[in-house]
């Protein structure tokens, strides 16, 4: 993001976003980080998974069938850093292919609604806080950049098969790995399981903006600028030292609006100096510096005749 991007505009914008997803969201039993309230995170319960290494997701209640959903959380901000086709894969050791992740970072270029979204985030690490050893948790602590605090997102393309040995292979979404450098390198103990699965879909709206679809989309369309909506997931994990850390998983992302990208873009271009054109001259034939040479050239030229 440059001088060229219309940071106070984008702003509004986002905040008149979230905003109208508020009712949205809320009719569909969504839950939006930003407009979370205490209430309804004391109905979320954390359960401890059933992979191989430890930790904690946060879950609906239990209902009748025994069977309970795993949360997922909503929030709206600017693309900062987008590495949801993962680059520089030719040259990835093999000792680190298998962390290979998608990777966002959102922010609200100032927005005050963004900023409430991060103090509602705190409230969710608390939440395992309260269901964890305190003295193990490390303090949740979000990173401050030029236009505001930074929020970053992302899943694991693996999971190893010793870590999920009932989990099926699943192929990559389209777009992911155009030309299948990822899945040439992809050995058999790696599989891309149901939980490394991230959608990508677009908003589309009337000419009102009254009705709305989403429609599944790829991941070559998100750019730095756009306003963005994640759908993510927190899970707690106990490191090899005792020390539990709350992360987030990424499980989809989707593109509320580029206008501002593209106006930046057009800006971008219309600042960059032209060239001043130069017009060509070309000689074609001999030239002769001195009027002599020439006319002993052109009797030479007789006589042959």
């Amino acid at each position: 993001m440059d001088k060229f991007y219309p940071v106070g505009a984008a702003a509004a914008k986002l905040d008149e976003i979230t905003t109208k997803v508020k009712e949205a969201l809320k009719a569909r039993g969504a839950l939006n980080i930003q407009h979370l309230a205490n209430a309804e995170l004391g109905d979320v319960v954390v359960r401890e998974s059933a992979s191989a290494t430890k930790s904690w997701v946060m879950c609906t209640p239990e209902i009748e069938d025994g069977t309970v959903d795993e949360v997922v959380f909503r929030l709206q901000g600017v693309l900062m850093r987008n590495d949801l086709v993962p680059k520089g894969i030719q040259h990835c050791p093999d000792r680190k292919f298998k962390n290979i992740t998608q990777y966002v970072q959102i922010c609200g270029v100032q927005s005050d609604t963004f900023e409430e979204s991060m103090a509602k985030v705190s409230l969710i690490h608390k939440k395992f806080a309260q269901h964890l050893s305190i003295a193990q948790f490390t303090p949740h602590v979000e990173a401050q950049g030029a236009v505001g605090t930074l929020f970053a997102a992302s899943n694991r393309l693996f999971t190893s098969k010793r870590d999920a040995p009932t989990e099926q292979d699943n192929e990559f979404e389209y777009g992911l790995d155009p030309v299948g450098i990822i899945g040439r390198r992809k050995t058999e103990d790696l599989i891309h399981a149901p939980a490394n699965i991230v959608k990508y879909f677009r908003l589309q709206t009337s000419g009102d903006e009254k009705k709305y679809k989403y429609i599944e989309t790829v991941p070559g369309i998100f750019s730095t600028g756009d306003i963005v909506e994640l759908q993510i997931s927190f899970v707690a994990i106990m490191s090899a030292y005792k020390k539990i850390k709350v992360t987030n998983r990424l499980q989809a992302i989707t593109l509320l609006s580029d206008e501002f990208t593209k106006e930046a873009a057009d800006i971008r271009a219309s600042a960059i100096s032209k060239p001043q054109s130069v017009a060509f001259r070309r000689k074609v034939g001999y030239f002769y510096e001195d009027e002599e040479e020439a006319r002993a050239f052109k009797r030479l030229a007789t006589e042959d005749e």
